[in-house]
């Protein structure tokens, strides 16, 4: 059962203490040690908090270790009791500044250099952050590198002490702007070319990217080529200068479109084939990718289409030859594909198996329900069935030759347990080695909820024994 009061105006002010942690801690609370007093107290961003006497049946008082946001603390003593005080509005506004980084880096942090003053002020992203006149028992001051996001700071100095700055709420915005690339380009980063303007500006997906007007001692004005995630951008000039811009939280979210594959296609690409509108647009997994009304000088209107995709890029081939290539800056395709015959060639460590596909278009293949669609081929895909599957892809063939192909856009099947299975690659998997597959209840409606797929599309999207090129 259940009751709720709710008073008409605000009454409650008293902070809830219990033992326990009964709400995870915070990834972005700031870390702090400190010392709970005889009477209970423990100081946090200057302010007393009482976390009681005793907890969990010992006395409070000792040193302890505790992380805290606006209006959360998470307390640990040294023989692993906790407890958790929450108050009911924000109460807590000062950063935390701890010696060595209890937190890792953030692979996405934003790098810079600068200069800790004699009163222990570092600059980072127009802000001045404090950390402190000594740290690891030395000055301070001096030369660092730092790394930072919207709320936290990591600091190391030329003699390796390290520091971490945590702020209770994004309060870093600028973009960190460096020569070189100090983290290497990501593979899956979104690739186009543009013109950095006199002002050092440069057009990224819609947003104005401020490299500097002057980059490795040269003018930064002119054409270059670029690679985008969500929030950083790497840039090269012809020269064979790089810059790398940071941004502190996500701030990318449109794709970039280029003619030809810069990168080549992932052999684990799910293959399928479509039709570009009139309005440039490709249905790629349920979404709609536009891929431009003209590549390579002609329209891009065109049926029978060829097109493979990862969860954040899709290469595209028009029937003349013509190539573009999509990068989402971030992971968006989930869908599977599936395909009439074997674009590739069956993998020589697929695990074989037989089973039987329902009347909806789905097959169990190792305990998951995988949709091949109600018909492949033209004809019904109901019945029995031979099948070799990967982590991501399945290969299935029909008694009568029709074969069908499912590519996963990560890792999704697991192995095959101990004793399953048999037989080598392409022969016959005799019941008695991996037998019919069997399916439950529940695997039964799974399959229902499956259901065929896009079985109307792909009835009519015959791509026969795959684009007829070797990756």
């Amino acid at each position: 059962r259940q009751a709720m009061v709710t008073y008409p105006q605000p009454t409650f002010t008293k902070p809830s203490v219990v033992d326990g942690w009964p709400e995870h801690k915070d990834p972005q609370a700031a870390p702090g040690t400190g010392t709970v007093k005889a009477s209970g107290q423990l100081s946090v961003a200057g302010q007393p908090v009482s976390v009681g006497t005793v907890r969990g049946g010992k006395p409070t008082q000792s040193k302890v270790e505790y992380w805290y946001t606006a209006s959360r603390v998470w307390v640990q003593w040294p023989d692993g009791r906790q407890a958790m005080v929450t108050y009911l509005r924000p109460t807590f506004s000062k950063p935390s500044v701890v010696d060595g980084w209890p937190e890792h880096v953030d692979p996405q942090a934003a790098p810079g250099t600068g200069t800790v003053t004699p009163n222990g002020v570092l600059s980072v992203a127009g802000h001045q952050v404090s950390v402190g006149t000594v740290r690891g028992g030395k000055s301070a001051q001096g030369k660092v590198e730092y790394w930072y996001t919207a709320s936290r700071v990591w600091v190391r100095w030329p003699d390796d002490r390290q520091a971490m700055v945590t702020y209770l709420r994004p309060t870093l915005i600028t973009p960190s702007v460096v020569d070189g690339w100090p983290e290497h380009k990501d593979p899956q980063a979104a690739p186009d070319t543009g013109t950095v303007t006199a002002r050092g500006m440069l057009s990224v997906a819609g947003h104005q990217v401020s490299v500097g007007t002057v980059r490795g001692g040269k003018p930064t004005q002119g054409k270059v080529s670029y690679w985008y995630t969500e929030s950083r951008v790497w840039v090269r000039w012809p020269d064979g200068r790089q810059a790398m811009v940071t941004y502190p939280q996500p701030t990318f979210t449109t794709p970039s479109v280029v003619d030809g594959w810069p990168e080549h296609v992932d052999p684990q690409a799910a293959p399928d084939t479509g039709t570009v509108g009139a309005n440039g647009r490709l249905s790629v997994a349920g979404h709609q990718v536009s891929v431009g009304r003209e590549r390579g000088g002609e329209s891009a209107q065109s049926k029978n289409v060829e097109y493979w995709y990862t969860e954040s890029r899709v290469w595209v081939r028009w029937p003349d030859g013509r190539q573009a290539m999509v990068t989402y800056p971030r992971p968006t395709f989930t869908k599977p594909s599936v395909v009439d015959g074997w674009p590739e060639h069956k993998d020589p460590q697929a695990a074989p198996d037989t089973g039987t596909v329902t009347a909806n278009g789905g097959l169990s293949v190792a305990g998951q329900p995988v949709s091949v669609g109600t018909v492949r081929g033209g004809k019904p895909a109901q019945g029995k069935v031979e099948y070799w599957y990967t982590a991501s892809r399945v290969w299935v063939r029909w008694p009568d030759g029709r074969k069908a192909m499912v590519t996963y856009l990560r890792p999704t099947l697991t192995t095959p347990p101990a004793g399953r299975g048999g037989g080598g690659p392409g022969e016959p998997v005799s019941p008695a080695a991996g037998g019919d597959a069997v399916m439950g209840e529940e695997a039964e409606e799974a399959l229902a909820a499956a259901g065929g797929g896009d079985d109307e599309e792909m009835a009519g999207a015959s791509p026969g024994d795959g684009p007829g090129w070797a990756r």
